[in-house]
């Protein structure tokens, strides 16, 4: 998962909802001391362990995204998708 803001950089409702659907993540999901969710699995890899990954998967994504954004494949061949937000903030999962 990357995450990443285009545009307009100043300090929006949006970015307080985002920072609001964080914090209840990590309620569930707990963070590493680096702040980062999953475990290290690889030089640049994270990933969460899971019994049923794609059920897990969509779980993240759901309670991440609640009520803001909206959520699209990625552009071209590319596999994964991503999650956008009104202010254009977006988070990719691969």
């Amino acid at each position: 998962m990357g995450a990443g803001k285009g545009g307009n950089y100043g300090a929006t409702k949006n970015i307080v909802k985002f920072m609001d659907n964080l914090l209840e993540l990590a309620e569930y999901y707990p963070m590493s001391q680096s702040k980062y969710f999953g475990i290290k699995s690889g030089n640049k890899v994270l990933q969460i362990l899971s019994e049923n990954p794609l059920e897990t998967m969509w779980d993240f994504v759901g309670r991440l995204a609640k009520g803001i954004v909206e959520i699209s494949s990625l552009p071209g061949n590319e596999v994964g998708l991503q999650i956008v937000f009104p202010d254009h903030y977006r988070v990719v999962f691969r």
